[in-house]
């Protein structure tokens, strides 16, 4: 598979997650256009902190298989890049048969479980945040409000 994440229980020392925190916290996020895609790259470089923390376990939802997909050259549509469950293949069936089959429809429920792989991949991440209505909606409120106050 694309990432070979085979239920591998990550387990980081102590001392590397501290040193990834410091380099996550004195970074600042590339000033990218405008306030969403700015805010977009702080949370995805703040949840990396939680996703170590978790041993590779993702907390933030996922929306892969709902929203995107991964279409590999081979024509086999996949849930998200990191996830080694074929749902079809398009060179075989008309894509709405594949995206509404039994095999879709059933990993689209693992991923909304958190019943997969748990990536914390920017490609996937990203668009989960910017999906996360309610949570980036709390950050935006954070962000204007800190900013009226200096």
């Amino acid at each position: 598979m694309y990432y070979k994440n085979l239920n591998i229980d990550i387990n980081y020392e102590k001392c590397f997650l501290e040193e990834t925190r410091k380099i996550i916290a004195g970074s600042q996020p590339q000033k990218r256009k405008g306030l969403l895609n700015t805010l977009v790259h702080r949370i995805y470089l703040e949840k990396s902190i939680e996703f170590i923390q978790q041993h590779g376990r993702r907390t933030f939802p996922c929306f892969s298989g709902f929203f995107s997909f991964f279409l590999n050259p081979q024509g086999e549509i996949f849930p998200c890049v990191s996830m080694d469950k074929c749902l079809g293949n398009i060179r075989e069936k008309p894509f709405r048969e594949i995206w509404n089959n039994k095999k879709s429809i059933e990993a689209r429920q693992n991923i909304k479980r958190l019943r997969c792989i748990h990536c914390w991949v920017e490609c996937e991440a990203f668009k989960d945040i910017k999906l996360n209505n309610t949570y980036l909606i709390k950050e935006i409120l954070k962000e204007i409000l800190w900013r009226k106050r200096f």
